[in-house]
């Protein structure tokens, strides 16, 4: 006979299983991408690389209106009605500037990402726009990155001659590093294969 302490014992053994190799997939996990030439001569890492390649499938669906890849990326959504994303999103292009302070670490890649919420006016070519500043942290799931964490840091306004210089001064960094100021652009969102990739040294005299 079944008893219902052994009902529990089971139960969690199961749960501590399962809480286990999930722990272990995102802990294998061996970052994909490969390091990339900046424009500036410097080197772009993979994980920073792979962190933007993660990143830019969720700035495009906001563009494309794409509510269910919107909720498929970014956890915390995941609950919402699209109805409320459409209402929240609807006169808005998000643009992805810049990435700093990337790490990963225990199947976990975050970084301080840098991007523009341009409020876009129907019926008009009025735009106005603001800077915002986030940590982020993405996870593995099902094969791919999620946005487990959006915690806002900074909202830059261009309400002055200090903030437009500080925006200036931010985009042309991000420009000398990728050659774009808008990520979905740029030309290291493709992976190609490990042997085709530029040696440090290599990447280094080209850029």
């Amino acid at each position: 006979m079944i008893t219902k302490r052994t009902v529990i014992i089971l139960f969690l053994s199961v749960t501590i299983f399962s809480t286990a190799n999930c722990s272990a997939q995102q802990n294998d996990y061996i970052i994909t991408s490969q390091p990339f030439p900046g424009k500036d001569g410097s080197i772009i890492s993979a994980e920073e690389r792979e962190l933007i390649q993660g990143l830019v499938p969720y700035f495009n669906a906001i563009n494309n209106k794409d509510f269910q890849k919107v909720k498929s990326i970014r956890l915390s959504q995941r609950n919402l009605p699209e109805e409320e994303l459409r209402v929240r999103y609807a006169n808005v292009k998000f643009i992805l500037n810049g990435v700093e302070d990337v790490s990963y670490n225990n199947g976990m890649l975050k970084a301080v990402i840098i991007y523009i919420v341009e409020f876009i006016k129907p019926g008009t070519a009025e735009k106005n726009y603001n800077w915002n500043k986030c940590d982020v942290i993405l996870i593995r799931q099902e094969n791919s990155w999620v946005i487990g964490n959006w915690f806002p840091i900074e909202n830059i306004l261009p309400a002055n001659a200090r903030s437009i210089q500080a925006m200036f001064d931010m985009n042309t960094k991000f420009v000398k590093r990728y050659g774009v100021d808008d990520l979905s652009k740029w030309s290291g969102l493709s992976t190609p294969c490990a042997e085709s990739q530029p040696s440090t040294a290599e990447a280094s005299a080209r850029y």
